[in-house]
């Protein structure tokens, strides 16, 4: 009884699936093709790039500098040499005494 239920459900509802949808005709119309938000972008980008490249990139440059990290309050990192010049660590030689 439920398996006939759930197939006559899943042909109903597949029947209503393949029903054909009338067909409309594109309208090509300029209002429908616009897009208001990409007129504030055209204003608005170059304002941004502007401020970005005149104002913040100078900015984080100059905070950037070794020698200005401490008025931040960044501490000043220890230089440490490049991997090829530190040494590993070597044991000390062992001395075998034989009796």
């Amino acid at each position: 009884m439920k398996r006939s239920l759930l197939a006559a459900a899943a042909l109903v509802v597949g029947l209503i699936l393949a029903l054909p949808v009338p067909a409309r005709a594109y309208d090509n119309r300029m209002q429908d093709r616009d897009y208001l938000p990409r007129y504030a972008y055209y204003v608005l980008y170059p304002i941004g790039k502007a401020m970005d490249d005149f104002v913040l990139k100078p900015i984080d440059r100059a905070v950037s500098h070794p020698s200005v990290n401490e008025w931040f309050g960044v501490p000043a990192r220890p230089v440490t040499p490049p991997p090829s010049e530190v040494r590993p660590a070597t044991a000390p030689p062992v001395i075998v005494e034989e009796s």
